[in-house]
């Protein structure tokens, strides 16, 4: 136990490192980059894009140097349970692969549908981020011509749209999330089902019945940080254009 948090530990200090190190540069170049920008790419609340676009680096940065370490992780995990559960016994191993195949498939799905609506609700979120911008930076004129009034009209329509993106962007995550646990109880227990139905057959010994329900818990648990690693991908993919842009 002391070693495994000494090497997840040394692992982390070493992702935070790289993250910050990759930060530094790839900042750097995106603020060089968008100074030298033409005068056109500066009008119509694209600087609050720009701005925003720095957030986005930070996030797509994380995945990269930690995410998708742990990504190979949970792979690798779980490539490793496939081959002990093939050497132990084929019939059962193509009972647990299979279950864990539809739920890395369900994974995948949902993970792409909550990718789409991370990108649909970016630009709102950076449309009633550049109105703030304005307005905070258009103070002066407000106070002097006493229009707060309708300041507030267009920030609340603003903030409207905003609010139904991101509902929709939370309810795919959390819908994500709910088939995944679905999968996690239903994995071991359809292999649990289909083995003591092979037990009672004669075609499988208890003993190994026991050691794939074992094996079945680390599988499960591999694969739910995969469904949450690949929610994180989806997210950073749907940001690549914005900073690419």
């Amino acid at each position: 136990t002391v070693l495994d948090g000494g090497l997840t530990f040394v692992r982390r200090s070493l992702c935070i490192t790289n993250e910050l190190s990759a930060r530094q540069d790839i900042a750097h170049l995106h603020f060089r980059n968008s100074v030298r920008l033409p005068m056109s790419a500066y009008g119509a609340g694209n600087e609050a894009d720009l701005i925003r676009s720095f957030d986005d680096i930070d996030t797509i940065v994380e995945f990269a140097a930690a995410r998708s370490i742990d990504l190979l992780a949970e792979a690798t995990i779980i490539a490793g349970y496939a081959a002990i559960m093939i050497a132990v016994n084929p019939l059962m191993a193509c009972v647990f692969l299979a279950l864990t195949a539809f739920g890395f498939l369900t994974s995948y799905v949902t993970a792409a549908r909550v990718r789409r609506s991370t990108e649909a609700w970016l630009p709102v979120r950076d449309r009633r981020f550049a109105f703030i911008v304005e307005c905070l930076t258009s103070m002066l004129t407000i106070k002097t011509l006493s229009v707060h009034p309708h300041v507030e009209r267009p920030f609340l329509h603003e903030q409207a749209a905003e609010q139904s993106a991101l509902r929709d962007c939370r309810q795919e995550a959390a819908l994500a999330d709910a088939l995944n646990r679905v999968w996690n109880v239903a994995t071991p227990g359809v292999g649990t089902a289909i083995g003591v139905m092979l037990l009672a057959a004669g075609e499988l010994s208890a003993g190994t019945l026991v050691m794939f329900l074992s094996i079945s818990g680390g599988l499960v648990g591999a694969l739910g940080a995969l469904h949450g690693q690949m929610q994180d991908l989806q997210r950073a993919q749907a940001r690549l254009p914005r900073v690419n842009a």
